[in-house]
């Protein structure tokens, strides 16, 4: 037989083959072109749950048959690195829920099961993120907040999210954020320390330096979502898989992902899902229409799942971002919803499995509320 004949059967051999797994389902399309970074052959995802203290309750039920790490978030921090107490005349609502019975009795669940429990120190603030990261004093008041409460509570390690940008570019940002990760690193020891960070910081690669970021902390958790947020004018997926347009309208989840090509190792990147989108107000029922201003609010998993079964509807999918929405009207009020589902979840994971990322995120448990869904999905293909 000539090589040629051979190679020919062989070709033909290798294309039944990949029909035949294809339709049983072990070879899937990839999602994201991943020429640019090396990948070990096997690797499982961790599944990260963030808890936020408005979800959390006695009845707040998490599976840690499929969660390894529970995030509580969390405390609030000031300008001088302290841990905020007062908010509106009565105790921050996040460091009342931190001494609640509720947060104990899954905190032992989760050590019952060998899982991780860790605290997330949060601001929203700028000048708060750019004070703390300028001055020593401060840095070392907030790190010893931080080593108090984990040892206090036994907490596994520390989340921080400090989300926006300070005002002004400031070149020294990056190095001044990181000498505080390399501190307080040094401070938790073998205690996990993990950072949030928002995809327009990937893309346009500031105000961070990931590259010296990345051999800093054991997790850099992308929060790819609120790409649409609340406030817009124009409705829009909250996490579109791919999105067309210029600047910032061309942002998306695979666009936050290459962009972190060569700045994150795949070992330490872990994606944030939302379990959440957004409904607004609007004009007309038109894909991506325009919403009467500040009309956005929070639509749960849960939310959308029961508004669909109560009324009937028939969700529409946006081919470009992958993400579903639906349209419908309340007493007159034509309103629409942008949101995630069990079809765009599911590619989102089949993504970090292809990139070999390090895990998943999950923003926020108890907005799936009684549907186990995506626990039962995740336990089938993790």
């Amino acid at each position: 037989m000539s090589v040629e004949l051979k190679s020919k059967k062989f070709i033909i051999f290798f294309l039944i083959l990949v029909v035949i797994l294809s339709s049983l389902g072990f070879l899937i399309p990839p999602l994201i072109e991943t020429k640019w970074r090396f990948f070990p052959e096997s690797k499982s995802l961790e599944v990260v749950g963030f808890l936020p203290y408005w979800n959390l309750n006695e009845e707040t039920k998490v599976d840690f048959a499929v969660v390894d790490t529970l995030i509580y978030f969390g405390l609030q921090v000031d300008e001088n690195g302290e841990i905020m107490k007062v908010q509106d005349g009565g105790t921050e609502p996040g460091l009342a829920k931190l001494n609640s019975e509720a947060l104990t009795q899954l905190m032992t669940k989760a050590r019952q099961h060998g899982k991780k429990v860790v605290i997330c120190f949060a601001s929203f603030d700028a000048s708060v993120m750019k004070q703390i990261s300028q001055d020593k004093e401060k840095q070392a008041t907030l790190i010893g907040e931080i080593i108090n409460t984990i040892a206090e509570k036994k907490f596994d390690g520390v989340d921080i999210d400090f989300e926006y940008f300070p005002d002004g570019d400031d070149p020294d940002f990056g190095k001044d954020f990181n000498s505080f990760l390399i501190n307080l690193k040094n401070k938790l020891g073998n205690l996990a320390l993990s950072v949030d960070i928002y995809p327009k910081a990937v893309i346009e690669d500031k105000p961070y330096n990931l590259k010296l970021m990345d051999g800093i902390v054991d997790r850099i958790i992308l929060m790819a979502y609120d790409f649409t947020q609340s406030i817009s004018d124009t409705t829009g997926p909250v996490a579109p898989l791919k999105a067309e347009g210029e600047g910032e309208k061309g942002y998306s989840v695979t666009k936050a992902l290459q962009a972190s090509f060569g700045k994150i190792s795949g070992s330490k990147l872990v994606l944030g899902i939302p379990l959440y989108g957004y409904e607004w107000e609007t004009v007309d029922h038109q894909p991506r229409t325009s919403a009467y201003s500040r009309t956005g609010i929070v639509a749960s998993f849960t939310r959308v799942k029961e508004l669909i079964e109560k009324q009937n509807l028939k969700p529409q999918w946006d081919a470009t971002a992958s993400s579903p929405w639906l349209s419908y009207e309340d007493e007159g009020v034509k309103k629409q919803i942008y949101y995630e589902d069990m079809k765009s979840i599911s590619l989102k994971v089949e993504l970090a499995k292809q990139l070999k990322l390090a895990g998943i995120a999950f923003w926020a448990l108890g907005y799936e509320g009684e549907y186990q869904d995506i626990w039962q999905y995740l336990k089938k293909t993790l």
